[in-house]
């Protein structure tokens, strides 16, 4: 009855681990490419600018080796590694995936598909990004 019970518990730990492992094999697939910046609002005095308002395209660049680009009007404005974390989210209090930028700037994805991609600071008054696929 053991050997049985420590087989059913290694066959669900390895169930898990696979199910874990596509998650993120999918976030990291989803991410990679290129997303330009759609608008970008928040703060304690409720900001909202676009790429109309401010003059300037952002793009946004994931590689499949974890590195990023980060581009303003064409031109590469900061660059570096990236890596996916969690975060407990402030506003729901459940566990968030992020992305951690070599800059030591971390945020947290509130939506990734296909076509979207949205990131929020993790905190009060903080500013939310969304970005389409480019």
């Amino acid at each position: 009855m053991n050997t049985l019970q420590y087989l059913k518990g290694l066959t669900l730990l390895l169930l898990l681990t696979t199910m874990v492992s596509c998650t993120d094999t999918d976030d990291t697939n989803t991410l990679i490419g290129t997303w330009s910046w759609t608008e970008t609002s928040g703060g304690i005095a409720g900001i909202h600018v676009t790429p109309a308002s401010t003059g300037k395209t952002i793009d946004l660049k994931f590689t499949s080796n974890g590195q990023y680009f980060y581009y303003t009007n064409g031109v590469i404005s900061s660059e570096g590694t990236y890596k996916f974390s969690t975060q407990k989210s402030i506003v729901d209090g459940t566990t968030k995936k992020s992305i951690v930028f070599s800059v030591d700037r971390e945020m947290v994805i509130a939506k990734i598909d296909n076509e979207n991609l949205e990131l929020d600071d993790n905190v009060y008054d903080g500013f939310g990004s969304s970005y389409i696929r480019k």
